[in-house]
Order: structure tokens, then C-alpha cells, then sequence
């Protein structure tokens, strides 16, 4: 259940939208990205409007807000194209401490995150594993860890990061990590988008488990919930392409008309907002779906990351068409709109991976 009734929400989401039109634009953009995203003073900012705290547990600073809030951030998120760590602290590390964690650790990084005063990154992907989440080959014997992991994104920006490994009786665990450190070799690199991820080889890295339960089936409710907060990113980066491009085509003229009045790319539009109304939809309805505990709940966030997906190429690479060359320019909000929406529709599994995901659900 979420935390806001209808008014509350609306007036919520107001107050999200006027402080990220007021807030970020693309010379900040391009800003943050020159200094690598790590912006604190933003996410502190972020902290004091309760964002950190919107999905966290009231017991431990939180507000206990559900999915469909944190959807309106997220949609806010991807239309500012924001880069701070919310998806990568707040929904992945701070949701699998509050399912995982002890008491003493729930007690602690919680409070912290809502705060604005600690970030995560989660690492659960290994080479070769795809989309797929398996039981890992990292291993943690003796309190210390061995193995590779991959594709953590903005562990770069992170203080700590909670690994995904076998503990001796090759039971899948959670634990805790310094994001550098002792036994750790980190290699930052550059996303298309213009983001982070990093590649964290442990040999021998001291780590904190998190408590002694089966991993597997918690990550899995985690990253269907990260899933539809990517869709909800995807959902505001859209909308701010098709407003872009609406824009662009009442500016731009060719033989003494503006281009929107050419059928062809009025019928163009008209089919961008059908996809951002359809995504919008469908990734609304699967934060319902998990708020509630839904029994077809995976079965709507395989759903909704398939139509989105297959929305954040099509509008991106409509949008781009129509632009024309000065689209994929850095000084063109529209090219970072649209690398941001290659990434948001692979994050997480492409939309052949849960197409395959649904079939084995109806199997």
C-alpha cells in the first residue's frame, strides 16, 4: 500500500516536478557528468525533501511509501535525466538491507540513506551471467571474499556495496563491502549514457553478512521492484523527448512552413504519445501489482519492461530521425535523452529477455 492518498500524491507530484524544472537542465547535466556525477551537496538536497526517505520504513527514518511513489520520482528523475544514485542506493541497497539486513544493520544504514548521509551500489551480476540471476560463483569462506563482479552500476559514487555471494555451505548470502579497499580491484568505466558502472575483482575482501537467509528469492523481489522504478525513469525521459520534439517541430521550417504541419510528422507524434501513455499505463499498474503482493505481479513488471522497452527505441530513434544530426550533439538535451533510453531499456533485462521470462511463466 502507498503512503498518499490521490490528493496527497498529486499535490507530491507537483512539488517533485517544480523542483526538478527549477532545478536541472542541461548545463548541470553536463556539468555532472564533467565531474563524474558525484554531486553531494544535491543529494543532500534530495535527503531534505525526503525522496531517500519516500520507500524506507518508518521505524528507521523512513516515510513507508510504496512503488507508485517512488514511480513519481523516478519519472521526475528521467525527465531532469538526473544522475545522483537514487535507483542504485535508495530501490536496490536500501531495499535489500530493509529485507535482509539484521536489526543492528537496518537500524543503522537506513537512517543514514534517508538522511542523505550514505549511498550503495549493488553487486549481483558476473561475467556471463547476463540478465539472468544465478547463484553466484563469488564466494565469502572465512569472512573474506573471492570472485568477480560486473556491471555495478555507480558503484563508483557508492560508500559501501552489498555483494551477492555463496557463503561456505554454498548457500546464496548478502554482504557488506567497502566500495574499495583491502583485496579489491575496482575498473570504472563509462556507460553510453554517460553514467557509470565499475568491475570489482575481491580477493580476499573482508565482508559483513547481512542476515543468514536465502539471497536468491529477496534480490529477485528486489530487482522486479528496480525494474518498474527503471520503466517509471523511462516513462519522464520519454514524455521529455516527445515535448522536445513537439517543440523542435513548431521552430523548425522548411519551404516557408513549420515541419509540424507535415502529416507524416504529425502522425509520428501523435504515435510517440500513444507509447509514452501506453508505458505510463502498464508500469503504473505493475507498481500496484507489487505494492499490493500481487500473485501476477512479476508477470505485469516482465510486461510493462517489454512495452517500455520497446518505447524508449522507438520514440528515441523517432526523435533522433526527425532531429536530424544535431540530435546526438552533447549540446542537445535530445542525444542525452536518448542514450539514457538505450540504457533504461536494457537495464535490468532487455525486451527479448523478459519476453522469454513471460513464456516460462505461462509454462
Amino acid at each position: 500500500m502507498g503512503a498518499f492518498d490521490s490528493q496527497e500524491l498529486s499535490l507530491f507530484r507537483d512539488s517533485v516536478d517544480r523542483y526538478v524544472s527549477d532545478t536541472f537542465d542541461l548545463p548541470r547535466l553536463c556539468a555532472s557528468m564533467a565531474e563524474l556525477g558525484g554531486d553531494r551537496a544535491s543529494w543532500q538536497a534530495l535527503a531534505e525533501l525526503g525522496w531517500q526517505a519516500l520507500p524506507l520504513p518508518a521505524d528507521h527514518g523512513g516515510l513507508d511509501g510504496g512503488l507508485t511513489e517512488v514511480c513519481v520520482v523516478m519519472e521526475a528523475i528521467g525527465r531532469g535525466l538526473m544522475l545522483e544514485p537514487y535507483l542504485a542506493t535508495v530501490i536496490l541497497g536500501a531495499g535489500l538491507i530493509a529485507a535482509a539486513g539484521t536489526d543492528e544493520q537496518r537500524a543503522t544504514i537506513l537512517p543514514s540513506i534517508a538522511g542523505g548521509e550514505e549511498t550503495l551500489a549493488v553487486a549481483w551480476q558476473e561475467p556471463g551471467s547476463g540478465y539472468a540471476l544465478t547463484m553466484p560463483e563469488t564466494r565469502c569462506a572465512g569472512g573474506v571474499l573471492t570472485g568477480v563482479k560486473t556491471a555495478v552500476f555507480q558503484g563508483d559514487l557508492a560508500d559501501r556495496l552489498v555483494v551477492l555471494a555463496a557463503d561456505e555451505a554454498g548457500q546464496a548470502r548478502l554482504y557488506l563491502t567497502a566500495a574499495s579497499g583491502e583485496g579489491m580491484t575496482v575498473d570504472r568505466h563509462a556507460t553510453i549514457d554517460g553514467r557509470s558502472a565499475v568491475h570489482v575483482t575481491y580477493d580476499g575482501t573482508p565482508a559483513e553478512p547481512l542476515a543468514d537467509v536465502d539471497a536468491l528469492p529477496i534480490v529477485e523481489r528486489i530487482l522486479d521492484r528496480a525494474t518498474i522504478a527503471v520503466c517509471a525513469e523511462a516513462v519522464g525521459a520519454i514524455g521529455a523527448l516527445n515535448r522536445t520534439l513537439l517543440d523542435y517541430v513548431k521552430q523548425r521550417h522548411q519551404f516557408g512552413v513549420a515541419i509540424g504541419s507535415f502529416q507524416v510528422l504529425q502522425h509520428r507524434l501523435v504515435d510517440m504519445a500513444i507509447a509514452e501513455q501506453e508505458s505510463s499505463a502498464i508500469t503504473a499498474a505493475a507498481a500496484a501489482a507489487l505494492d499490493a503482493g500481487r500473485a501476477d505481479a512479476s508477470t505485469l513488471v516482465s510486461a510493462a519492461k517489454v512495452r517500455v522497452g520497446e518505447a524508449c527505441r522507438f520514440v528515441g530513434e523517432a526523435a533522433i530521425q526527425t532531429h536530424g544530426g544535431m540530435g546526438m550533439v552533447d549540446e542537445h538535451v535530445a542525444g542525452h535523452l536518448f542514450k539514457r533510453l538505450l540504457m533504461l531499456g536494457s537495464l535490468f533485462g532487455d525486451s527479448d529477455c523478459h519476453i522469454d521470462r513471460l513464456a516460462g511463466q505461462f509454462h
